[in-house]
Parts: structure tokens; sequence; C-alpha cells
């Protein structure tokens, strides 16, 4: 996702990324993101309120010759993490198969035209945590769609109200879902909502975090992690999802990576109120860099007399596996087998090359003597190039 934009929105889209090319944005000018579904966690520039993180599970049925893709190849699974997340845009009334979208629609639905912004309502509370009898001062705005605005609060208790900023108090310990939903001239409604607890043995709203002992490492890669909970009302509960169906119900769990790639790490933590929190983390897991490629031999016997038989057994490492081998015996003949056996009918000093390729075409080589003498003449053989020790002959 690149280039540049000016005005309108990006909200409730699928962005599945299958490659190897980081999700970016190049620049944004008034252009809002939201409740969008990213295969992998995008830059700053392109989050959104309401973004979902993780495979959206796309069913890929059909035709895919280019430009002729089936409906069906767009279409999520009843297991997509795209289901039902998605917030209703009173402009875009079909998805991206002109399928009229369903309540709570789908994630997939694109408007860009650049026209009037869509209806969005903000909320917010103060205090939004404290031991009960809890009094909160709520605040609600709206924006986008057509003035004039009117608001209608449900403070999760029973009561309502329709200030636009009203003052609640909450009697009773629990813990509260308050609901601001905001209607334009066009009668056409957005709604956001404000937690609160309230209660003694709850000191704040429910907050989950991951440390790690690190986000990036050669596959195969161990991370420690983490988990850790603030607020709500303990003991907790951990729930792990590692991104490659990796799953740990430890507060501190390891886990090894055994393939390249990036995954999405997922942490939820549940409060004896069976109230959630979740907290994302990417990590990172790199091919290992292949090791230089080496190739040698074994020749048996090296010396003799002709015609010698010679059995030659190549060896390899390195490299990117896949190996390939060629043969120079050195008297014009050749082989392509790993292990040929190769006779040497004439005497005379032969120098045998053998060349190793792998499946990236790297090459090396590796060259030795073999030594050849005729029938009745004392077999020559040559000394390597290694510095000799002074020695003294005695007759």
């Amino acid at each position: 996702l690149s280039g540049s934009s000016t005005g309108g929105l990006f909200v409730n889209n699928i962005i599945l990324q299958e490659d190897g090319v980081p999700i970016s944005h190049m620049e944004a000018t008034g252009v809002s993101f939201g409740t969008n579904n990213w295969s992998q966690l995008p830059l700053s520039g392109c989050r959104g309120t309401g973004d979902v993180i993780g495979n959206p599970q796309i069913l890929k049925t059909g035709s895919t010759v280019a430009g002729e893709l089936s409906p069906g190849w767009f279409k999520i699974q009843e297991t997509s993490p795209a289901r039902g997340k998605a917030i209703v845009l009173s402009q875009v009334a079909e998805d991206f198969t002109m399928t009229p979208r369903g309540n709570p629609p789908d994630i997939g639905a694109f408007n860009g035209s650049g026209g009037p912004a869509n209806l969005t309502a903000s909320a917010s509370g103060t205090p939004t945590s404290g031991q009960s009898p809890l009094t909160v001062s709520f605040s609600g705005s709206a924006s986008g769609g057509a003035a004039p605005y009117t608001y209608q609060w449900t403070f999760g208790d029973g009561d309502s109200s329709s200030s636009q900023n009203p003052s609640h108090i909450y009697a009773s310990s629990g813990r509260y879902m308050a609901t601001l939903t905001a209607i334009d001239g066009n009668r056409t409604s957005a709604t956001a909502t404000v937690s609160v607890a309230a209660d003694a043995t709850i000191d704040s709203v429910l907050t989950a975090y991951i440390g790690s002992s690190s986000v990036t490492g050669q596959a195969p890669f161990t991370v420690t992690f983490t988990g850790s909970a603030n607020g709500g009302s303990s003991p907790y509960t951990y729930s792990w999802g590692f991104g490659d169906g990796g799953t740990s119900a430890s507060q501190n769990p390891s886990y090894t990576y055994a393939s390249a790639g990036t995954y999405a790490v997922k942490l939820t933590v549940s409060d004896r109120t069976a109230t959630t929190a979740n907290y994302d983390l990417i990590v990172n897991a790199t091919a290992q860099a292949p090791t230089a490629l080496n190739a040698n031999y074994a020749a048996s016997p090296p010396v003799g007399q002709a015609p010698l038989p010679v059995k030659f057994a190549a060896t390899a490492n390195g490299g990117s596996g896949s190996y390939s081998y060629r043969w120079n015996f050195g008297d014009g003949n050749t082989s392509t087998a790993q292990n040929p056996d190769h006779t040497y009918r004439t005497a005379g000093s032969y120098s045998v090359t053998l060349t190793v390729r792998d499946r990236r075409f790297a090459m090396a080589r590796m060259s030795k003597k073999i030594e050849v003498s005729t029938k009745g003449q004392p077999v020559t053989v040559r000394p390597s190039r290694k510095t000799l020790a002074p020695h003294i002959i005695l007759h």
C-alpha cells in the first residue's frame, strides 16, 4: 500500500501481504484510517482505531486468472478475524463483490470519494475507574455527516441521558459500558463507548502488556515472552497465540519459531470478572545466511602403475544444498557422478579437478594429483607444497 491521497476515508478494508515487501504509506493528507484488517502490522501512518491484525482467511476460490478473479476469491471464512468487525458506512451499501453488506458488516468496503466525511462520534469520561458510588463526567462530540447533531447516552446500568456532556453516578460496584449515540441532520447515527469500572477491588481498567527477550532473530528462533496485566480485578489468566498456530496458557512462555516469517503474537488477559484485554506484538524470524560452499574428495589409490583404476568420492558442504558434481580426470575424460571410478591407462602425473555447484549456482573446486607409472617403474610420489623440516640422509 503506497502512494499519496488527499481527503477521503480508508476504512473496512482487508490489506493482505503475501510477499516480503513491507506494508507502507508514503503520504496521506486528510486521509483517515480505521477498522482495517492488516495481515501484518502497518506503519503508524496507516493505523486506525478498530484495526484487526492477522490473516484475514480469504477463501480464494474460483478463477485466479489475472483480471478474472471470481467474487468468491475475496470472501472470508467463518473463522476470519474480519468477521463482524467493520463499522457501518452510510455512503457504502455494498462490498467489493456488489453484495449487500451485513449488520454488523464484515470488513471489505472502501469509500475514497473525497466527498462529505462519514459521521463519527467520540466519547470520554473522567474518572473511568474507582470505588462505588462513582461519579463520572462524560463528554461527547460528533464530526462529519450533516449538522446539527443530537446525542443520546446509555450508561450501562439502565439510566440514560440526552445531554451532550452529562454526569452520572454509578451507585453499585461493577463494570459498565457507557454508549454515546450521535445522530446528524440526515438521521445517520454513529456510536462511541467508554468503559467504567466501579468496584472497591478494581484499581483501574484492565490492560495487558507483552515483554520479549527479542523480536528479531534467525530461524530456528526462540523468544522468551513475559505477560503482565494491570487494573481490573485479579487474579488474571493468560492466553497466547504465537502467530503460527502455536498457543500457550503460561504467563511467561518460551516459544521457538522454526521457519522464517513475520508472526503476529497476541496476548489475551482475563481477570476474575471475565473482562479481557489484548496486546499485540510482531516477531520477525529471518532465514539463516548460507555458509560458504566447500568441496573435497578422496582418491583410492592416488598412486600406482598403469593401468591404474581409481575410485573417487566427492564431499560437499555449506552453500544452499542440492549439489551437482563435475569431474575432470586430467586425461581428457570427465564425469558428473558424485563417486565415479576411472582407470588411467598410461603413465603420467594427472591433475584431477572436482567442481561442485549448489542450487543457487555457487561454485567450489578442489584439485589433487594422481601419479601413474609404467609397469616395473618405481612410483614417484611428489611432495606436497608443505614446508619440510631439515633432514639428513644416511648412506
